[in-house]
């Protein structure tokens, strides 16, 4: 169920539409290279198995990311599960859109120290992904 929850969040913070730097010209705190951290249910840590770990996120300052999700392979290794790319907006007040094949979702996210986090809630259960600047 994690993975699936993983998949979903990383599919949804990657749906947006394209955006540029703010007019403050300061560097917008999503641009950069992401990789997964942690995960929480409800506030609690769930554990990762190693190949979640290598999942990225790289954000450019030209609007556009790409996703790379890692699952265990049969072998023991890792391998990449999938990848979607796209484009993102800064909506303001930490809220960012993703586009992605004409799709367009909406997430807040939070960024403190050199992590950035954003919840997704399901069933009544809240799925905290936790991901750190690289």
């Amino acid at each position: 169920m994690k993975k699936i929850i993983l998949a979903l969040s990383v599919f949804a913070l990657l749906f947006t539409s394209c955006s540029s730097d703010d007019d403050s010209g300061s560097r917008d705190p999503f641009i950069g290279n992401w990789i997964f951290f942690q995960s929480l249910e409800n506030g609690t840590e769930v554990a990762l198995e190693d190949c979640e770990y290598e999942t990225t996120i790289v954000i450019t300052s030209s609007g556009t990311f790409t996703t790379s999700l890692y699952d265990d392979d049969l072998d023991g290794g890792c391998e990449l599960e999938f990848t979607v790319s796209g484009t993102w907006e800064n909506l303001g007040n930490g809220q960012y859109a993703t586009t992605t094949d004409g799709d367009t979702f909406v997430q807040d996210i939070n960024f403190e120290g050199n992590t950035m986090s954003f919840e997704d809630v399901e069933d009544g259960v809240t799925y905290t992904d936790v991901f750190i600047r690289q």
